[in-house]
């Protein structure tokens, strides 16, 4: 698999498994019908299927507007050219983002700006 695939995968099957997981929960609430009344397990499954989509298909398009940012070069880029992840603080108390595609740490600063690579100076000879 290709890593531009693998990033596109890994970022959309939170939505689509957020989506099949309301989907089987609601028909396991309508099912148990006789446990809790018809009427409200029916109105218990819509309403429960019907925000687990909603939460689904706003992620998904949170993922798009991103992957589409992306494309058009205004998201933050690692060195592979994968999409970098949300700000995370490391637990020496750094800053840094995670590529998508390869999994390589960036280092940024508090507000998420990419930090050029240290590069260790010489003490001389």
């Amino acid at each position: 698999m290709k890593r531009v695939s693998k990033m596109v995968l890994t970022m959309y099957l939170p939505p689509a498994a957020i989506a099949l997981g309301g989907i089987v929960l609601s028909e396991i609430v309508s099912r148990s019908g006789e446990l809790i009344g018809p009427r409200v397990s029916f109105y218990l499954a819509a309403g429960i299927g019907l925000v687990a989509l909603l939460t689904a298909f706003v992620w998904a398009c949170s993922v798009s507007w991103h992957l589409y940012r992306w494309t058009q070069g205004r998201e933050q880029r690692c060195e592979c050219g994968g999409l970098l992840s949300r700000l995370r603080t490391a637990r020496d108390g750094g800053h840094y983002r995670k590529c998508m595609s390869c999994g390589a740490r960036v280092q940024t600063d508090a507000v998420g700006v990419t930090l050029p690579p240290v590069v260790p100076e010489h003490a001389g000879p």
